[in-house]
């Protein structure tokens, strides 16, 4: 064998070589790690407490046996903690009544304010995380001085009044 066909022979054993290995030919390359961190998500929760009812007079009432009349505000104060964390977190706290006025016929109102540890009025507020904390619903129900005598004895059931906080999407 001449020169000519051992070094066109080596040359193709070698070439075989790179490519049936997996192997490339001169490709440089490099890699680093990302320090991005961790995403973490935020948080939006509401926690209430048994709250109390009271009369006209300030006087705390036991409302299973307590009779309303006609022109009375009866007032229920409620604790709750809001829990907004998140810098963009924005949210709305409302009451939903599911039905709860009902049966008084429109004879009744209902009314309600909530407001922060600090006093500020949160009620159809958008709430962000500086309203995170202590809150009290305060709500009121005031039967007509001019229910008829058809409500005579009539009850009802407001242990079903829930309270949202519903996140805000922008």
């Amino acid at each position: 064998m001449n020169k000519m066909a051992k070094g066109a022979l080596a040359t193709g054993v070698g070439v075989a070589l790179l490519l049936g290995g997996g192997g490339t030919l001169a490709t440089w390359n490099a890699s680093a790690d990302a320090t991005a961190g961790s995403i973490v998500a935020g948080e939006l929760n509401l926690v209430s407490t048994t709250g109390t009812w009271t009369n006209a007079a300030g006087v705390q009432i036991d409302l299973q046996n307590y009779k309303i009349v006609p022109g009375e505000t009866i007032k229920y104060s409620q604790p709750l903690e809001i829990k907004l964390d998140g810098p963009e977190l924005k949210a709305t706290l409302t009451p939903d009544l599911n039905g709860s006025t009902d049966s008084f016929r429109g004879m009744a109102t209902y009314d309600y304010s909530i407001k922060s540890a600090a006093g500020r009025e949160l009620k159809g507020q958008i709430l962000t995380q500086k309203d995170a904390g202590a809150a009290t619903v305060t709500a009121t129900v005031t039967l007509s001085k001019d229910a008829k005598n058809d409500m005579q004895k009539v009850a009802q059931d407001v242990s079903k009044i829930q309270y949202n906080l519903q996140q805000v999407i922008r």
